[in-house]
């Protein structure tokens, strides 16, 4: 289909013009009706009426191919027949700005790009998302915008073409809020987690799971939300999460902690001298080996804590396991199969208040002997210019320089051990044991185990056969009870 624009004809010629059914090309036929002499002429072989007649249906000139006329016009003088001959083109509208988004925060994504190529990097030290909080605002969507405008061989503008849409969804973990003026809207997030591209969607996950173990593929972990391991922790690696850490596999000397979420070890927690797993709630696991737990609410073990450091807000429960070795600091209660072993075994039991509690947590009985150490050999190195400053007049110029350096040191860790000081007498000026402590044992106690406060030591010296109960009396006193279950 073409769309008419014009006819004319002589005796000699016949002239017709007309468009394209999408009005981009404009054609011209020049037909010639019977044969001409030299001395014949024709008023459609005058260039100059040609463009006239085409210029009253093309607005843009600028569209006109002026040199396809001439070599038309010329053609047909050597006795040619034109016909469907393009005299003019429009142009195609421009596609539009698609519409995008734009994260004020890093997404969650495991590439990690270096100039332009995918490269190796230390991701101990990396992140492959950045946290986001309630309230944070994680991104701009920037609607479409039309295109350039196009124009058809006529010189009729054509709207420019409308930008695609964003390839994505909006979950409901956003709140989309619009500024005054803005040609954008901003995502808020509704949760705390981390920004994701998943199913389509863009969403915030507040759970972090790793597929396997935790090593250096994911490196130092730190979260707002929950993680969740489906392998192993190992050697130090640690993860701090804001809410709960879930662990199918065992720990290795690692560090986990939790702000107010609970632990859960499915495997062994087997721990080392540097490792710790600290929880903002309770901890589960199987067991746990030379570790060193610490939690604001209960710890539950299934088999055995052996040589542990354990402190707890609540209680300890190993009901169908051993308590072997280390020193457990508890308020309420310790629930256990069996305490202590035929080795004897120095197995230790804390009855503790709750600022005694907190004073395990912080590490300040470590704290203050290591800084003791410092100053004991800061004062075997300055001698009595420690105790009395003005001794110092009595070093050979050469030395007093050094001298005044260590001198220094050693004030500043006296005011380091002062400050620790009144840290540890605030926490302990108040004794408020819990008077309804109690250790109930199914199986057996084995000498070597030792109930103790800051008071009192309750010591077993004979192999104690189940069930019984130690009960820790408002007379500061324990008292061992047997019954039957």
């Amino acid at each position: 289909m073409s769309i008419f624009l014009d006819k004319y004809e002589d005796d000699f010629l016949e002239f017709n013009l007309y468009a394209s059914d999408d009005k981009y090309k404009v054609f011209m036929d020049l037909i010639p009706k019977k044969a001409m002499s030299p001395e014949d002429t024709s008023t459609l072989l005058d260039y100059s009426f040609i463009v006239k007649v085409i210029k009253k249906h093309l607005s843009d000139i600028e569209l006109i191919h002026y040199d396809v006329i001439k070599d038309i016009i010329k053609s047909v003088k050597e006795g040619q027949k034109c016909q469907g001959r393009r005299i003019a083109k429009g142009y195609a509208p421009h596609e539009g700005i698609p519409e995008r988004i734009v994260y004020l925060v890093k997404k969650y994504d495991k590439t990690v790009y270096k100039n332009g190529k995918v490269d190796f990097m230390d991701i101990r030290y990396t992140s492959y998302f950045d946290n986001v909080k309630k309230g944070d605002k994680v991104a701009r969507i920037y609607g479409a915008k039309y295109g350039a405008p196009g124009k058809n061989a006529l010189g009729e503008e054509i709207r420019g073409e409308l930008g695609k849409k964003l390839n994505l969804k909006i979950s409901g973990d956003f709140h989309c809020e619009k500024e005054p003026n803005a040609n954008y809207i901003t995502l808020v997030s509704l949760r705390d987690g981390f920004v994701k591209e998943e199913s389509g969607y863009v969403c915030i996950k507040e759970e972090l799971m790793i597929e396997g173990d935790s090593n250096y593929e994911y490196g130092r972990i730190n979260f707002v939300g929950s993680v969740y391991v489906k392998g192993d922790v190992y050697k130090d690696f640690i993860i701090h999460a804001g809410k709960s850490v879930v662990i199918d596999g065992h720990t290795h000397q690692a560090n986990i902690t939790t702000d107010t979420g609970d632990i859960y070890v499915k495997g062994f927690i087997l721990g080392g001298e540097k490792s710790k797993i600290s929880s903002g709630g309770a901890i589960f696991s199987k067991g746990c080996r030379d570790a060193n737990l610490e939690a604001k609410s209960s710890i539950y073990l299934e088999k055995e804590a052996y040589n542990s450091k354990i402190s707890t807000l609540e209680s300890l429960y190993v009901k169908k396991g051993v308590i072997v070795g280390g020193n457990s600091f508890v308020i309420n209660s310790v629930i256990a199969n069996e305490v202590g072993n035929k080795s004897e075994i120095q197995t230790q039991i804390n009855v503790c208040s709750e600022r005694e509690i907190v004073l395990i947590h912080r590490d300040l009985k470590e704290r203050l002997k290591i800084i003791e150490k410092v100053r004991e050999g800061l004062v075997n190195y300055l001698g009595n210019i420690a105790t009395n400053p003005n001794e110092i007049l009595k070093v050979k110029e050469e030395y007093r320089s050094n001298m005044r350096v260590m001198l220094k040191k050693y004030k500043e860790a006296t005011k380091i051990r002062d400050g620790i000081l009144l840290e540890i007498n605030k926490l302990t000026a108040e004794k408020t044991i819990n008077n309804k402590f109690f250790l109930e044992v199914k199986s057996n106690v084995f000498p070597g185990t030792c109930l103790k406060t800051q008071e009192t030591d309750f010591k077993i010296l004979d192999k104690e056969k189940g069930p019984l109960k130690i009960i820790f009396k408002d007379n500061l006193n324990f008292i061992m009870e047997k019954y039957n279950e």
